[in-house]
């Protein structure tokens, strides 16, 4: 009660104290006490700081860092031994600001901080010496010699011992170096003399058999220690046997011991922690092959323990027993050092390094490491190909897995360009591999065949997992009998195996892309129908189209009338007709021109006939539009209307009225004549060449099996109709002779409106003479030109085409010799 009631005028002064109120309740008191005593803290609980420690000492040891165990025990050992009685709350605070120490604490550090700078005494030296006492000071002079010195041998003993003695001047005559003298009187010990001479421990070899058996095991032994940093086993101890030398012991336990260092690296390496699946899996063929042929040691060891008979225990016969028996994992433990510490990639250098061993024990018909190298790699690459499987059967790749393969560039790819933008391979090249060199060919057919499936499921809307469809059976690549009896290669067989494999993985996709494209989706029907649309192939729906045109450009509006939802509603209405032709998708684009140049040839050449192919088709051609076909189009539409133009303006009369014509009119109407023959020549060349690649192209596809060879297809086509239709870049020159001629025809008929206005004046025949060279001139420019670019490829069909176009010359000489005069003028055009 008494230290309540102090408690409560303590509080009471507080509170009066800080607020400045006298008359404080006691509610408010009480109140306060409370407040104050839930922030009262119980001392820290040092037992349970220790079974904290100790926890984490048993962590580390767990989680194979021992170094970080060791240095932490022999700290606490340390420290606890100090009388600092916050020692607890210290270790208590540590354990709250750890995080996560045993990956994040670095050996190393924690050696230097707690190692102790050694400072080296300094020696003195006789300069120093001399420097503070000089050698002409008294301390030099006055010796007191013992009963022993020598020093007062032939003095006088009579010598009045109160006297003064008179100074020694021989130091001071004679200038000697007491520093040298003093080194050479100086002898540094060597420590290798005072160290304890080496011992040998004289062991049983029934003791010695033990330790290594255990060793060999991969238990603790007395006599061998297992350095974890570089994973080797040495010898712990100087060890000799009783009836042999110490050197002949010595080197059997160092062959002993390296078969020990390559079995214990197996052991560490099998427990290492591995992002991989597939070296995972090899982890676990390691695991099981170390339990064998610890078996195997088991065994022998039961032998000489139970034997019935007499039983010899013999090192020797230990040392050949471990050779034979560890034999294939010594070229193991190479094996996955050389892979696992010296490559750059070594989950794929594994792979390839099983690969090569196995290739090399077949070589040297070493059928027992054939047999353990050959269980590695076909379990291991099973599980490597797993992902390839499921990307070849569904088209698919989960977000959680990783594909060394196949890479997805854009989720919300669009559905025209998904063949070519959605996934990508992974680079193969250079020092980053992601797969095995063995499968490098293979790489092609893996990511074709799991686009396959992807577009196969997008045309039948069907997304089957992986997990519940039925998974064909992986097989084991080669049959490991097969392959000891055969005198072909092992990597040839290996490919053998892997192309059946792959082949399996085709024949379990039952809807075939091409059949899906060709009968259900009418892949055929579309490439007609675009052909019968932009190349003139439906004759009445182009004639239609081009009338409509005409009558558009000649009307005194027509720079109004060429609007694009306009034109976009013609072409709908005109194109309706066609079979497989959706009309949504057709549009027309009208480019702008300069205000200065307003003909109609130029004109029809900003007309831009669009369609969107459906997207399997548009992934096949890799473009949304047609591109070939609407330039063709474009140019077909101004050669029709260049011939309505000149047709329109032929002349109507009886052939009797024909003698009354001059002869500028009679150049004109003959210009006017070859010029109709000219677009009918390029007219029918395009459209007779465009049905037969057409034709061709159908064929092909109808024939083809995969997508990649479908798009080739095509991209032959496309690269023969461009020739066609002069749209390639070498022929653009003859393109635009071309279009220089089809301008010819507004000129005749601007000049035949000025003769029935005006009547035929000088300048009109000098506009007609102008045209005639004009025209001569541009077609023997596109023949000579044509001739000029015929190469081995394409060589017959341009020559054809300019044969054909020869007939159009004006003049019939030009028909069989190239006008020299021309040349500069080639020269200077193209």
């Amino acid at each position: 009660m008494a230290h309540a009631a102090r408690s409560l005028e303590l509080v009471q002064g507080l509170v009066a104290s800080i607020t400045g109120r006298r008359d404080v309740s006691t509610l408010q008191c009480n109140q306060v006490i409370k407040s104050l005593r839930e922030h009262n803290f119980a001392r820290t609980n040092q037992f349970a700081v220790q079974s904290k420690l100790n926890g984490l000492i048993e962590k580390f040891s767990v989680l194979n860092r021992d170094d970080l165990a060791e240095a932490l025990q022999s700290r606490l050992t340390r420290e606890l031994d100090s009388e600092d009685k916050f020692l607890p709350d210290k270790l208590a605070l540590l354990l709250e600001l750890s995080d996560l120490p045993y990956r994040k604490v670095d050996i190393g550090v924690l050696e230097g901080l707690t190692r102790q700078e050694h400072t080296p005494v300094e020696e003195l030296t006789w300069a120093e010496i001399i420097r503070d006492d000089p050698l002409d000071d008294d301390i030099w002079d006055v010796i007191e010699r013992g009963y022993h010195s020598s020093g007062d041998e032939g003095a006088s003993v009579t010598a009045d011992p109160d006297s003064d003695e008179t100074p020694d001047t021989t130091q001071s005559s004679f200038d000697i170096d007491i520093s040298a003298i003093a080194r050479a009187q100086l002898i540094q010990a060597d420590d290798s003399l005072l160290a304890p001479a080496p011992s040998s421990d004289t062991l049983t070899e029934y003791k010695l058999v033990r330790e290594t058996l255990f060793m060999l095991r991969g238990l603790p032994s007395d006599m061998f220690t297992v350095n974890r940093k570089v994973k080797a086993t040495y010898i712990s101890t100087n060890a000799a046997l009783s009836l042999t030398t110490q050197s002949t012991m010595q080197s059997l336990v160092q062959r002993i011991a390296h078969i020990g260092s390559a079995l214990n690296f197996l052991r560490f390496w099998s427990t290492w922690k591995q992002v991989e699946p597939h070296v995972r899996t090899c982890q676990a063929i390691v695991h099981k092959l170390l339990r064998r042929i610890n078996n195997d040691f088991s065994t022998f060891e039961f032998s000489l323990i139970r034997g019935t008979d007499g039983v010899v225990i013999s090192m020797m016969q230990l040392c050949a027993f471990a050779e034979r028996q560890a034999r294939v994992f010594l070229l193991l433990a190479l094996l996955v050092r050389d892979a696992a510490c010296r490559s750059e990639k070594p989950s794929v250098a594994i792979l390839d390094k099983l690969h090569d061993a196995a290739c090399t024990a077949h070589l040297t018909s070493d059928h027992e490491a054939l047999e353990v190298f050959l269980e590695l790699l076909v379990v291991s690459l099973r599980t490597f190909l797993r992902p390839f499987s499921k990307w070849c059967l569904t088209g698919q790749i989960d977000d959680c897995e990783s594909n060394a393969l196949i890479i997805d560039n854009n989720k919300d790819c669009p559905l025209y360009d998904v063949w070519q933008g959605r996934y990508s391979m992974r680079s193969t090249d250079g020092t980053e591999r992601t797969i095995p060199a063995f499968l490098e060919g293979f790489a092609d057919g893996i990511f074709v065949l799991g686009k396959s499936k992807m577009i196969s499921n997008l045309l039948t809307s069907k997304q089957e997992t992986y997990s519940t469809m039925k998974q064909p059976d992986d097989g084991q690549f080669v049959n490991l009998q097969h392959v000891k009896d055969s005198w072909i290669p092992f990597a040839q067989q290996f490919q053998n195996g892997l192309d059946n494999w792959l082949a399996t993985l085709r024949r379990s996709d039952d809807d075939s892309l091409a059949e899906l494209l060709i009968k259900d989706h009418k892949l055929l029907e579309h490439f007609e129908a675009i052909h019968r649309m932009f190349l003139h192939k439906d004759g009445a729906a182009f004639s239609c189209f081009g009338e409509s045109m005409y009558q558009i450009l000649l009307s005194r509006k027509r720079a109004a009338q060429l609007d694009d939802f306009m034109l976009t509603e013609l072409a709908r209405e005109l194109f309706s007709s066609i079979d497989d032709i959706s009309t949504e998708d057709i549009s027309v684009l009208v480019a702008r021109l300069d205000d200065s140049d307003r003909r109609i040839i130029r004109l029809l050449g900003t007309i831009d006939l669009q369609y969107k192919t459906p997207w399997y088709v548009a992934n096949i051609m890799q473009q949304r539009h047609p591109v070939v076909e609407r330039q063709i189009f474009t140019l077909l539409l101004q050669l029709d209307i260049g011939k309505r133009l000149l047709v329109n303006g032929l002349p109507r009369r009886r052939k009797c009225s024909l003698g009354r014509l001059s002869k500028a009119q009679l150049q004109l109407n003959y210009l006017q004549q070859c010029l109709i023959c000219f677009i009918d020549t390029v007219t029918m060349t395009i459209t007779t060449a465009s049905e037969r690649l057409n034709l061709a192209l159908r064929k092909e596809l109808s024939t083809v099996t995969s997508l990649n060879d479908m798009i080739k297809a095509y991209e032959t086509y496309a690269d023969a109709l461009s020739l066609v239709a002069m749209t390639q870049t070498r022929l653009e020159p003859v393109r635009n002779a071309m279009i220089d001629v089809l301008l010819l025809s507004e000129e005749i008929v601007a000049v035949k409106q000025s003769i029935q206005m005006s009547g035929l004046t000088r300048q009109t025949m000098q506009v007609i003479r102008a045209a005639c060279a004009g025209y001569q001139e541009k077609l023997l420019l596109i023949i000579t030109r044509l001739h000029l670019e015929a190469s081995e490829e394409s060589g017959e069909a341009l020559e054809a085409y300019a044969d054909a176009l020869d007939a159009c010359l004006l003049d019939e000489r030009s028909r069989n010799r190239r006008q020299p005069a021309l040349q500069p003028s080639l020269n200077s055009n193209f």
